[in-house]
């Protein structure tokens, strides 16, 4: 991973559709404004599974070369195909996938496997065997509020001994991009990626 990224579970939320999101954006721009305050996106299976690879490869026209998408796969091994289809239609935009336990991703794909507990409540880390992952990955799901502090201590690895953070994904029924934000200047004021 080349650089720290941040950014949330999925880009279409619907308490972003006027607050975070102009309000009069049409819809299918969404995702190049998103890539402009963000460079990654972990995407569901609900969300790119039955996609039709024309609109996959429109989300790749539409981010600038630095993002990543980040796809999280179903338990279901029958999917691996459209997995290496849809990993292909992003090409090296594509930054790795995150597999369900037991499973495995496509030959040529950073695969993050969850490290499971001990961990901080409500923070999963993934991490990809060899160089080519750069980084743990967190996926922070918010519950209550996140201090400063505690994200600063997810982002030292001061929670998993000192492992090097490469990004961090957030997820809640509201989620504030100003949490979002911050989490990226702290990556940078800390040298990360």
């Amino acid at each position: 991973m080349d650089a720290f990224r941040v950014g949330a579970r999925d880009w279409e939320r619907p308490e972003w559709a006027s607050g975070f999101y102009p309000g009069d954006m049409p819809p299918e721009w969404r995702l190049s404004y998103y890539a402009n305050e963000f460079n990654a996106v972990l995407l569901p299976p609900r969300r790119w599974l039955g996609v039709r690879d024309g609109v996959i490869a429109e989300w790749a026209d539409d981010v600038h070369e630095a993002f990543r998408f980040f796809l999280e796969l179903p338990s279901d091994r029958r999917a691996l195909g459209r997995v290496e289809a849809v990993t292909e239609l992003l090409g090296g935009l594509c930054g790795g996938v995150l597999p369900a336990p037991g499973t495995d991703g496509p030959r040529g794909v950073p695969a993050y496997h969850s490290l499971g507990p001990p961990g901080p409540p409500g923070v999963t880390r993934f991490r990809a065997p060899g160089p080519e992952g750069g980084g743990d990955l967190l996926l922070v799901e918010l519950t209550g509020g996140l201090t400063l502090p505690r994200l600063r201590g997810l982002l030292d690895g001061s929670d998993a001994g000192g492992a090097r953070v490469g990004g961090v994904f957030f997820e809640a029924d509201v989620l504030d991009t100003e949490l979002m934000h911050q989490a990226r200047l702290m990556g940078e004021l800390m040298g990360l990626g």
